[in-house]
């Protein structure tokens, strides 16, 4: 496996925030000397070692080395119920600035697929910190190629092919758009949880597709010369362009299938948060 270093190819989203929680920083020491005076739950609402995860705990370690706060930055991680589970746990918590929400998409596919009835209206923004590139993975031994051989196979043989992707995650509807793409094709969605899970079923031949963050991929995927049935592939970015850490891997778009999906990440906290603390 690549180094944690190589996972993460956020680096100008992580440069984005830090600038944007800078001002914080600058709050809580010129003026606002009572905020923080305890340290700061980040909730993931994903396991530890997932993209969300990285993402956090690599912004996490920057502001607090670079002490930007008084008080250190904690990561929570709550998994479970497709992100909901930490959602919810923030949503009820105290608005008082000491337990934050760092998630993606899936405060807002949750709610539009039905799965909760909150969604980020529920919450008091922080700020937007960039987004990811997301592909549609493969094992290295599967004879699909690309998303015309996934939709022939799923056109020929409807729910043969086995996607793994929760229900209400982006993940699910970008999928979902790849689908409907062919009429006729049908494929079998099986929920598989964070990105850890998906590989090993993904390589132990449980499921035939899965879709994972560029960090991810780049962390998952084995060295040249790894036997096909222990590695994986990418067979589509789901963004505008090609990723310049992989510039053979062409678009959705470029196989005919327009999608534009960067899952960007939210900072929220609790809805009644004070406006001087969220600022």
């Amino acid at each position: 496996m690549k180094s944690a270093k190589t996972l993460i190819s956020f680096t100008a989203t992580i440069l984005i925030g830090v600038l944007l929680f800078w001002r914080l920083g600058q709050l809580s020491g010129s003026g606002m000397s009572d905020f923080p005076n305890q340290p700061v739950q980040i909730v993931v609402p994903y396991a530890a070692g997932g993209g969300t995860d990285v993402f956090a705990r690599t912004l996490q370690r920057s502001i607090n080395e670079q002490a930007r706060l008084s008080q250190p930055f904690v990561i929570i991680n709550q998994p479970g119920g497709v992100g909901t589970i930490g959602s919810r746990f923030v949503l009820g918590s105290r608005p008082d600035g000491y337990r934050i929400l760092c998630i993606n998409d899936v405060v807002i596919t949750t709610q539009l697929s039905g799965t909760v009835n909150y969604g980020p209206e529920e919450f008091a923004p922080i700020a937007q910190t960039g987004s990811l590139t997301t592909l549609v993975v493969v094992r290295e031994d599967s004879p699909i190629n690309n998303l015309s051989d996934w939709l022939d196979e799923a056109e020929a043989n409807p729910k043969s092919l086995r996607m793994g992707a929760d229900v209400g995650s982006p993940a699910f509807f970008n999928a979902k758009i790849i689908e409907r793409s062919r009429p006729g094709a049908e494929i079998n969605y099986i929920s598989s949880g964070g990105g850890q899970k998906r590989f090993t079923q993904l390589l132990g031949g449980h499921l035939d597709a899965a879709i994972f963050s560029l960090g991810e991929f780049t962390g998952y995927r084995a060295s040249e010369g790894t036997p096909p049935d222990q590695n994986i592939k990418a067979i589509a970015v789901l963004d505008a362009e090609r990723s310049r850490f992989y510039p053979d891997i062409p678009t959705a778009t470029e196989q005919g299938i327009p999608i534009s999906s960067g899952n960007a990440y939210y900072w929220l906290a609790p809805k009644g948060t004070p406006k001087a603390v969220v600022d």
